[in-house]
């Protein structure tokens, strides 16, 4: 991999992006498990792979090689080049979705490349995109980026399962894609990846920025703490002596609150979403219950006095809860990644020639494909705005003119890139 060389800005411009080409594209992807206002396609789902083989099918009237691997990620790159540029972003959704959460960085990626064949654009090297696979963990966290860049070993493809008990081996017979070859990253072809997403969250939303230049992703952490009780008939067991695991799950959630409450700076964030209680039952004391705790942030101490002050609370609560137990298993670890600097100056070139005065440079909440990518190659990330900062919601939506704005911003970073990287 060459740096970029010490150079002014490109002078840009000759990718041309056809907004209502690119929007028609957006209305129909979103129609591959559209329900309602939102988006329901979980990784390879029936629809996922409708809307890969769709998109495929967009690649290759591009002019594009489209080609698949065994977990669904769909690459196309240009048979002009030797090298390139690779922009991607994930296709599937979550369990209940919004239409562009992934979904607008791969159309993103395919106008960006079509546009770029159409201009004949006359660069160092060309432009690839890519759909991942399984971002939103129906089988596992990152399931295709992190698989091409050979972060998923064989024995977590084979022990993968999503919450319904559904294998993720036979989910990928069932798309077709079993006999296909793993595909790895090649540093020989890509020489930088770029994505474009949705911020995700209130601050584009609220400044009235129009484009948002990724500085880093944050670090993320989450445990699964499980308390054991006893089950046992809630009207004759006395107070003093059950075994109650779900209050005393109530009670360590109330008290590990407080504690990062007490703990936390302003960018570090918390979030105790699954709950599970057995038997569930509203006249059995709990034998057991669940709950996961997951914390975000962009230093990595402060995501170790997290870890430290729940590792305390979980000891403390095995001895003052006497007889129930607590045990702790930490199911995700990432750390916090930083965007590569010359990437992001050329994002940020990009913004503010699309819209003046009008961007900022922020740290991403948000884990994205991108972390993955980052240590491999010069990766850079723009966001665009999310309506009243909702996403993972039907009511998840982004104006139009964002959208295309986004689009325009990094249509002219990639032509830099494909400029100054050799």
């Amino acid at each position: 991999m060459t740096a970029p060389a010490a150079a002014p800005p490109a002078a840009g411009g000759a990718i041309r992006i056809n907004a209502e080409r690119l929007m028609a594209d957006m209305r129909t992807f979103r129609s591959f498990g559209a329900d309602g206002t939102g988006v329901v396609r979980r990784a390879l789902s029936a629809f996922d792979v409708q809307s890969r083989e769709w998109l495929a099918d967009r690649y290759r009237e591009a002019g594009l090689v489209a080609t698949f691997d065994r977990v669904g990620n769909v690459f196309a790159h240009d048979p002009r080049h030797a090298r390139a540029l690779l922009i991607g972003s994930h296709g599937d959704t979550q369990p209940r979705g919004g239409w562009l959460d992934g979904a607008m960085g791969v159309i993103i990626g395919l106008e960006i490349a079509r546009a770029a064949r159409e201009a004949a654009l006359d660069t160092a090297i060309g432009i690839d995109t890519v759909c991942w696979s399984d971002e939103e963990a129906r089988f596992a966290h990152f399931l295709g980026s992190r698989a091409y860049c050979g972060l998923l070993p064989d024995d977590e493809i084979a022990a993968a399962a999503d919450d319904a008990g559904v294998r993720l081996t036979d989910a990928i017979a069932e798309a077709g894609y079993a006999d296909l070859p793993p595909r790895g990253a090649d540093p020989a072809r890509h020489a930088a990846y770029l994505e474009a997403h949705i911020e995700q969250g209130p601050v584009l939303d609220r400044s009235g920025d129009q484009l948002g230049v990724v500085t880093a992703i944050v670090g993320a952490r989450e445990f699964l703490v499980s308390f054991s009780g006893e089950a046992n008939h809630a009207g004759t067991t006395p107070m003093a002596l059950r075994k109650d695991a779900g209050l005393a799950m109530i009670r360590f959630a109330a008290a590990l609150d407080t504690r990062y409450a007490d703990a936390a700076d302003d960018a570090i964030v918390w979030t105790m979403g699954r709950i599970e209680i057995a038997p569930n039952a509203p006249s059995i004391v709990p034998a057991g219950a669940t709950i996961s705790v997951q914390f975000r942030g962009p230093d990595l101490a402060m995501l170790d006095r997290f870890e430290t002050e729940l590792m305390r609370l979980v000891l403390e609560t095995g001895k003052n809860d006497g007889p129930v137990g607590c045990t702790v298993r930490q199911i995700l670890d990432y750390r916090p990644t930083p965007m590569d600097k010359a990437v992001t100056a050329i994002v940020a070139r990009a913004a503010e020639r699309t819209a003046p005065g009008r961007w900022r440079r922020m740290p991403s909440g948000a884990g994205h494909d991108a972390q993955f990518m980052a240590p491999l190659m010069p990766t850079g990330m723009l966001f665009v705005p999310s309506i009243g900062g909702i996403s993972h919601s039907f009511d998840e939506d982004t104006a139009e003119a964002d959208i295309v704005a986004g689009c325009r911003a990094l249509a002219l970073a990639a032509e830099e890139v494909a400029t100054r990287f050799v």
